[in-house]
């Protein structure tokens, strides 16, 4: 078995049935219904339906910790996201802070 967790376009999940012979399975997940309808109509395409298995699945939800509580680990992965979030918006307001918008580009040409 193989798992192909950011699947799209579906090159890398073809070329694994096609390195594995037909035998065994591919699970191909991403996260877009279209990018997955994508995926299973190349598998259909290139005769190898039986081998794969493609699901809409954002893969960065599904990784777990080593702890095996899954409630720890939702939490663990809730606290990851609001510190990205918190990080991103904190680098947003730096960088809007080292260049000045347009009008305060403009209000500044007219006072000079």
């Amino acid at each position: 078995r193989a798992l192909d967790m950011c699947a799209a376009p579906g090159g890398k999940t073809t070329l694994l049935v096609q390195i594995m012979q037909g035998q065994g399975e591919v699970v191909a997940v991403d996260r877009s219904h279209t990018k997955v309808d994508d995926i299973r109509a190349l598998v259909a395409e290139l005769g190898c339906q039986g081998c794969v298995q493609a699901h809409k699945l954002d893969s960065t939800k599904a990784v777990c910790t080593t702890s095996g509580d899954k409630q720890e680990d939702n939490k663990q992965l809730r606290q990851t996201d609001n510190q990205q979030q918190q990080q991103q918006q904190q680098h947003d307001g730096d960088h809007s802070q080292q260049q000045p918008s347009t009008q305060q580009q403009q209000q500044q040409q007219l006072s000079q």
